[in-house]
This record gives structure tokens, C-alpha cells and sequence, in this order.
């Protein structure tokens, strides 16, 4: 074969099947080898050296591989060779791989001539062969090397070109795998969480972490997880608290024992979360509490609804507060719900972990209303959701504590214990199945409301009474006139009763009474309705043929009368009648005796008072 063959003839030779013989010694791994470095950044490259000095004067290499998977890398204006591959650069060495061109029987993709003769040392540079990935959903491929033809100083070296069975050198199993796509970085208890994609066709992760006060990176762990938590704060080499720690990853498939390589960093700063967090159930929400973060720059406050089958909502954030403060209300809470708190401390780049929350149930306190009624104070109080009960309190002015009153259901109570003339406080705690609310107290000046017990015609006017009130230092009554829509001030008094003297008879009239203490009036109730009807003024009282006949003087508004007799030796009266007339005769007498006579004007339920009567004997 001549010395020098060019580049044309090497491509005639490919196609046409040009052979070389000799004789074949050797196998071809005696004196090639072919090593995979693997995929680095979605880039398989192999290195193939000759590990005997060897004259080399001409070669083809076959390569198969999946164009479906794989696609050839070309460098050095269209050669995929890098031409110091040898270690030296030489120029009477030029290496090619000539693209399209299949060896019909061997179907190699890919072929190899070298055409200059040279003498190689030991462990020589042959060439250099690239591919990238451009299907990486197919992980797994074959990339397999034969040696068609070998032609050597060395006689004994010399393989024949064979095409149907080609000497196969190598041939490996490859995971293609891409290169990693790292996410983010975050911090989570002790230390900080890596995140990356997953890789088609990786087994397994290798993280690593740059060395302080360096740029080199070192190992820290593996997983087959798609995270890895570096929990290494406060130790030695590890992650220190508000400064920056950089990871890379790369990607390993344990069959091929070939890995992604690695590209790219993530940054992370690791914060310290508050070490305490807790809540308080205020009158008007939740009160999350949490102990200070070494050098945050802000907190932000959470909240997460937990639902009745245990199950949780994601966390929201409720707001963002500076570094001073280490409390917050949340005044959104909704009654009969349980929630839980957490509360991360913020740094520029990056954020403390949710390793530290507080769960509670929330009852809303209820609103208190008090109203001095009769017989005591009404306290009234909307309903809370998710309250079964309730408890009611009361204290007065200058106690400290509170005195528990009543459970109820309902959404009132009746506090007839109530002491008038006194200053009081009343509260109300809403009781769920899972704990209670907070309470809104309300302040009454109580003064206890007069309790109208009579009212009444009598012969000077109306007289009107009601139950004496404790600590009362008076009363004021007032009346409301047929047709008239206020209230007039009759008086103010002391005892409990009181004679309206400047009525008419006939006319509608009603009364009420409100306490008095200093300066403070009670509430009143709706007051006693009555019409005013005269006493009958009795005129005339004899003895008649048929009995004894009593005559009296109409009275305005009265639409009958009933006339009372009380016989000698008798203590009560005794009803005879009722007559739309104004005299009436008794017939059930007897001769001798005494009689006393009165009379009452009556319409519908109202009734006249009476006159203590006229006496006389029956003749």
C-alpha cells in the first residue's frame, strides 16, 4: 500500500470495498481500546487509543448507533476528529469520519480512514468521537464499535477488511441521559432542600456542594429521589445560617455505570425559623405569637384550613410584617373552623423553612347586648358557628373576677339576680365540641325597672302601684291620654303608688314608672291601660211599697252599673245586680233590718270605685 492515499481514495476505498490483506495476528482489542467517558451535558463522547506502538499506515472503524437517538457532533470544518486528540499535533496525521456513508454488510453509520503512515507510542490517541442526545423520552441505546480493516508497519497487527463480520472492539449500553435541570433551593429544617427534573433513564443522583471559601465542589450525598435535603447547619464544613451555598447535581444510570455529567449551579441561603410559634383565641380572631429569627429582614404570617377529615388546604399567606414584630391577628378567622399558623422569617434570597406551626380551633365571641327589662337585665348575644352552648358571667364594678351565671342553649338570658343601682359587666363564652371562644364583655348602669302590679279607679282619680326596686331613690310616673302619642311627667315619688287626680271620666289613660337613681333613670314598661269611670254619687235611699229604692248620678263613659247591698251584721257586700238605669230597687228585704247600698259604673272590664254607701232600716 503507497505511503501517502488521499482523502479521495480513502472515501473510493470506503465504497467500492478496497481491501488490504494480511494476516490477522491479533485480535483488535490486543491494541485498541475504546473508552466512554459517558454524557455530559446531553453529550456522549468515546476516546479510542491504541495501546501498542503500532506503524500505523490505514484503518476502518465501523460505528452503529440509533440516528433516532442519537446524532453525530462535527467538528474541525466537517471532521468529527479532534486533531490534537493524539496528545501532539502532527501534521502528516489527518483523521476523518466520513458522514452517510454505511458499510453495506456491517450497516456501520459511521466510518474511519487514517491515511499517513505513523508510528504511535503506548496508550496513543486515535480519535475522538462525539454525539448528542435528540431523544431523550428512548433513555436507553447501544453505540457498538467494530474494526473493518487494520493495516499496520507491524504485519502481525494487520486485520483484512471483512464487511460481513466485522472484529467488534466495543460495544456499550448507554443511558442518555440529559443533563440535570436543577430548580430551586429552599429551606427546610436544619438545613436546605435541592430541587431538580427528573432525568430519563437515571437510577440515581449525585449532589454536591461547593467547598468553602473555594470554587471546587464535593460530594455530599446520593438519592433517587428528585430532592436532597442537606441537613448540615451548625456542622463542621456545613451550611452556615444567612449565607449563600451554592449545589450542582448530576445524574447517574446504574446499568450503563454512565452519568449525565453536570452544568450549572443552584444558590441557596439557609434561614432560621422561628423557633416558637403559638396562638391565642382573641375576641375578634386568632393571635399568632412566634419568638424572633436571627437576622431576618421580615416575617410573613400563614394559615392552612384543616377540614373535617384531617385532611389540609394549602398554606396561604395571611401577611407580611417587619422584623420587629413578632405578633399578628388574623381578624379573617371564620367561627367553628380549626386552622393552623405557621410564620416563616424572609432574608434577601431566600426564606426560613415551615417546620413550626400551631393548630387551634376558632370560635368567634359572641356580641353582647343588655338591656334593663322588668325583673332583671336581659342579655342577648348573636349565635356563633359551631357554638352547642353557652356561658354567661357577670361582675360588677370594682370585682376583678368573674362570676359564672348560667349555661344555656340559646341566645339570651334573664338576669333576675341582677342588683339595681349598680354598674355591671356581662360577658358570653361560646362552647364548641372542640374548645371556646374569647369573650366581648358589655357594661349596664342597671337600675331595675319598676313592675306595675295594679291600676286602678278610685274616687279621688287613677291610682296606679308597682313593686318596690332595691337601692330605688325614687320613682317617676307618667301618663299617656287617649289619642296622645308621648309620654307626660305626672310626678316624682318615693313610695310606690301614685293618684292621678286630673283625669276625666270616660276618657282611656295609661301609666308607667321609671326608677330613679341619681341621675339615672330605668327603662319602663308598657304600662297599665284603663279608662277613667267616676264614682257613682249616691242620691236617694227609701223605703217603698215594693222595697228599698236607691237612685244615684250618672257618670260619663259608664254603660251600666252594679249595685252592692251589705246587710246588718255582714262584713262584705253582696252583688244584686247590674242595670244600664241609675236607681234600683231591692225587693229581698226583710222588715227591721238594716241595709247599707253603693254602686259601681262599669264598661266592658273597667270599673268604677264605689261609695262607702247609704244605710236604712227596713220598715
Amino acid at each position: 500500500m503507497k505511503k501517502s492515499i488521499s482523502l479521495l481514495l480513502c472515501i473510493v476505498m470506503l465504497v467500492s470495498g478496497f481491501a488490504i490483506t494480511g494476516a490477522a495476528a491479533n485480535a483488535p482489542s490486543t491494541f485498541i481500546e475504546v473508552v466512554n467517558s459517558g454524557f455530559v451535558n446531553d453529550t456522549a463522547t468515546f476516546d479510542i487509543y491504541l495501546k501498542k506502538n503500532v506503524s500505523l499506515n490505514a484503518a476502518i472503524i465501523g460505528i452503529k448507533y440509533d440516528p433516532n437517538v442519537l446524532q453525530p457532533i462535527f467538528e474541525n470544518d466537517g471532521a468529527f476528529m479532534k486533531k490534537n486528540s493524539y496528545g501532539e499535533k502532527v501534521q502528516s496525521i489527518s483523521g476523518y469520519y466520513v458522514a452517510g456513508k454505511t458499510v453495506s454488510a456491517s450497516g456501520c453509520s459511521i466510518a474511519y480512514m487514517q491515511a499517513t503512515p505513523y508510528v504511535t507510542t503506548a496508550r496513543q490517541g486515535f480519535m475522538t468521537v462525539k454525539f448528542k442526545v435528540v431523544d431523550s423520552s428512548r433513555p436507553k441505546t447501544n453505540v457498538k464499535f467494530t474494526c473493518i480493516e487494520f493495516n499496520s508497519g507491524n504485519s502481525n497487527y494487520n486485520i483484512i477488511r471483512n464487511e460481513t463480520s466485522p472484529a467488534v472492539i466495543a460495544s456499550y449500553d448507554l443511558s442518555t441521559l440529559n443533563k440535570i435541570k436543577l430548580t430551586d433551593v429552599y429551606s427546610v429544617e436544619g438545613g436546605l432542600r435541592i430541587n431538580w427534573q427528573r432525568t430519563p433513564g437515571a437510577t440515581k443522583y449525585y449532589v454536591y456542594r461547593q467547598k468553602k471559601n473555594s470554587s471546587e465542589f464535593e460530594q455530599i450525598g446520593e438519592t433517587d429521589k428528585l430532592y436532597f435535603d442537606d441537613l448540615s447547619v451548625g456542622k463542621s464544613g456545613g451550611i452556615t445560617p444567612l449565607e449563600t451555598t451554592a449545589y450542582t447535581v448530576r445524574a447517574w444510570n446504574s446499568s450503563s455505570g454512565r452519568d449525565s455529567g453536570y452544568v450549572g449551579v443552584v444558590k441557596g441561603i439557609y434561614v432560621t425559623p422561628p423557633q416558637k410559634v403559638t396562638t391565642e383565641i382573641k375576641y375578634n380572631g386568632v393571635q399568632v405569637n412566634w419568638s424572633k429569627s436571627s437576622g431576618a429582614s421580615y416575617y410573613q404570617v400563614y394559615r392552612r384550613d384543616v377540614n373535617s377529615d384531617g385532611t389540609k388546604s394549602g398554606w396561604t399567606m395571611l401577611d407580611k410584617v417587619s422584623n420587629t414584630v413578632t405578633t399578628y391577628r388574623d381578624k379573617t378567622a371564620k367561627s367553628g373552623k380549626q386552622y393552623q399558623y405557621t410564620v416563616r422569617a424572609f432574608v434577601t434570597g431566600g426564606g426560613s423553612p415551615v417546620c413550626r406551626f400551631a393548630t387551634t380551633w376558632y370560635y368567634a365571641a359572641p356580641t353582647v347586648n343588655t338591656t334593663a327589662v322588668t325583673g332583671g337585665v336581659k342579655i342577648t348575644w348573636n349565635a356563633v358557628n359551631g357554638a352547642k352552648k353557652y356561658n354567661v358571667y357577670r361582675r360588677y364594678n370594682g370585682q376583678k373576677n368573674w362570676t359564672y351565671i348560667k349555661t344555656v342553649t340559646s341566645t339570651s338570658y334573664l338576669d333576675t339576680a341582677a342588683t339595681s343601682g349598680r354598674n355591671i359587666d356581662y360577658a358570653v363564652k361560646a362552647y364548641g365540641d372542640h374548645g371556646n371562644s374569647m369573650y366581648l364583655s358589655n357594661r349596664i348602669a342597671y337600675v331595675g325597672v319598676p313592675h306595675l302590679t295594679s291600676v286602678a279607679n278610685n274616687t279621688n282619680g287613677i291610682t296606679v302601684k308597682w313593686n318596690a326596686v332595691q337601692n330605688a331613690q325614687g320613682y317617676r310616673v307618667y301618663r299617656r291620654a287617649q289619642g296622645e302619642k308621648t309620654w307626660t311627667y305626672l310626678g316624682t315619688v318615693k313610695s310606690t303608688s301614685y293618684t292621678d287626680k286630673n283625669v276625666k271620666s270616660g276618657v282611656y289613660y295609661k301609666y308607667t314608672v321609671r326608677t330613679v337613681f341619681y341621675n339615672i333613670y330605668s327603662n319602663f314598661e308598657s304600662g297599665l291601660l284603663i279608662q277613667y269611670l267616676g264614682t257613682p254619687k249616691l242620691k236617694t235611699l227609701k223605703n217603698t211599697t215594693s222595697g228599698l229604692s236607691l237612685t244615684w248620678n250618672s257618670v260619663g263613659g259608664a254603660t251600666s252599673y252594679r249595685v252592692y247591698r251589705r246587710a246588718q251584721g255582714e262584713k262584705n257586700w253582696t252583688y244584686l245586680g247590674n242595670t244600664k238605669q241609675t236607681s234600683y230597687v231591692d225587693k229581698n228585704v226583710k222588715s227591721g233590718v238594716y241595709y247599707k247600698y253603693t254602686v259601681r259604673a262599669v264598661n266592658g272590664n273597667y270599673i268604677s270605685n264605689f261609695e262607702s254607701g247609704l244605710l236604712i232600716k227596713r220598715a
